[in-house]
């Protein structure tokens, strides 16, 4: 389990890491982020649509 806490967890970043130019790398991570969320819900949405009788 403490190999999944180190690969999820990052101690290094701190407030400092919201500052320029790291504030960039942030924004691009929480866009990749959003838009990973957007295509789960698509998927989960299309799962949940009835299918069509043939």
């Amino acid at each position: 389990m403490s190999t999944v806490r180190e690969a999820l967890w990052n101690d290094s970043v701190g407030p400092a890491s919201y500052t320029e130019p790291e504030e960039r790398y942030q924004t691009a991570l929480f866009e990749q982020y959003r838009l990973c969320v957007e295509m789960a819900d698509r998927v989960s949405a299309r799962r949940n649509m009835p299918t069509p009788s043939s």
